[in-house]
């Protein structure tokens, strides 16, 4: 079963995707039982790896 992203703009490309935080945000919070956070100190904190590459998420959830 696939499942639209919440808060994108379906008429727009994949590379070009619009996020409406708020309704995403409501939208894990139904669906998620852990913490939803979308500040820019956790966002950073998970957007590095071991590797050389570093991609700041949208979103992070805690369990």
């Amino acid at each position: 079963m696939t499942r639209a992203v919440a808060g994108t703009d379906s008429e727009a490309s994949t590379s070009t995707r619009t996020i409406n935080r708020g309704r995403l945000a409501a939208e894990l919070s139904e669906v998620v039982q852990g913490e939803v956070r979308f500040d820019e100190g956790s966002r950073r904190l998970y957007a590095n790896d071991a590797s050389i590459y570093r991609m700041v998420p949208i979103v992070v959830v805690v369990p």
